[in-house]
């Protein structure tokens, strides 16, 4: 009968301190088997039986590499379909499981693909120039602005705890209308230890071909009744608090009704500062994530909001609820948001 690990220990124990025959003769055993019990025991070595190889792997490293080939130059197939391939082209048969154990073996995930904007190469270009020229900015003296769109409807599908076969029952369902879905443009800004209030813009008065967000627009309800004021007050207690000269830069994205006439000369005008901002560079722009903080709160309302004006007006009082220590990491994020920019050559980053 073998000897556990355990009494291995002893039997080489007891032949170290004795001889390799007493050993074997008190615990019934060879003295091959002593003998190599207190070579271990000397040693400190474990008394566990070695591990053993195994069956031989089907597939040789040289097969593993052409899998991870094929996975690599056919990323966008489902698994099915690399099973289907695998088929015609390896000698041996592949399930399911091996296929996922040797992608995981290669380092390789099978994950939903990243939503990001399609960037130009000359956009490529001015993203990396733009992360490069202002590595040392000080982005605390930026006011952040941006417009966006909040709807009365869930973006997403909640969960719900139901039993097995109910899924149809009306309780455990959402229901969906005609043309239900309300929506409700707004406009904010945030700085480091700031923000302005959330503003609905009115496009009751837009002559663009949609009715959408123009020029005139931008500049009658938000510059002048929203954007200028933030901005002078902003000025006179950063003057006040850190003297003459410490002027708020602000940061919009490159809509046309923000850089075109008559907005932008209206601003220089009234002693606005401007800082550049890349095309389709929605990640260098931190209020993003506070729209995306906003819409999160909305969607998790237990009721679902009814029309334009409850959904500002709920809106309007949740933007108050965010943290002021989450906007400002949100603006301090900037020199991290710049040094991603810098390490992917101005592609696309995770913010």
């Amino acid at each position: 009968m073998p000897l556990s690990p355990g009494k291995k220990g002893s039997l080489g124990a007891y032949a170290a301190l004795f001889t390799v025959r007493a050993a074997a003769l008190q615990f019934n055993t060879s003295p091959s088997t002593a003998q190599r019990a207190k070579v271990k025991y000397l040693r400190g070595e474990s008394q566990l039986p070695a591990k053993r190889s195994g069956r031989p792997r089907l597939h040789t490293k040289h097969d593993v590499r052409r899998i991870k080939t094929i996975l690599l130059t056919n990323q966008w197939l489902s698994n099915e379909k690399i099973l289907h391939l695998l088929a015609t082209s390896h000698p041996y048969p592949m399930s399911l499981s091996t296929l996922l154990r040797l992608r995981r073996s290669c380092g390789l995930i099978r994950a939903r693909a990243r939503r990001k904007p399609y960037l130009k190469p000359a956009t490529i270009k001015a993203r990396l120039l733009y992360a490069q020229t202002m590595r040392l900015f000080d982005w605390t003296s930026v006011m952040f602005t941006d417009e966006a769109i909040i709807t009365t409807g869930r973006c997403h599908r909640p969960f719900v705890t139901r039993p097995k076969g109910h899924a149809f029952d009306m309780e455990y369902m959402t229901s969906t209308f005609r043309s239900g879905r309300k929506s409700c443009p707004v406009w904010a800004g945030i700085w480091d230890g700031g923000r302005t209030p959330l503003v609905r813009i009115d496009l009751s008065k837009s002559k663009g071909k949609r009715g959408g967000m123009t020029g005139q627009v931008y500049l009658d309800e938000i510059v002048k009744k929203r954007l200028l004021p933030a901005f002078k007050r902003l000025r006179t207690a950063w003057t006040r608090r850190y003297g003459r000269g410490h002027c708020p830069w602000v940061l919009e994205d490159n809509h046309k009704a923000h850089i075109g006439k008559p907005v932008r000369p209206y601003g220089l005008k009234k002693g606005m500062r401007y800082l550049p901002h890349p095309a389709t560079s929605p990640d260098l722009n931190p209020i993003e994530h506070a729209w995306a903080k906003l819409k999160s709160m909305l969607n998790q309302l237990e009721r679902r909001l009814q029309n334009p004006d409850e959904l500002f007006e709920v809106a309007a009082a949740l933007w108050l609820k965010i943290p002021q220590e989450e906007l400002d990491n949100m603006v301090n994020s900037m020199p991290r948001r710049l040094r991603a920019v810098r390490l992917n050559r101005g592609g696309p980053t995770k913010y």
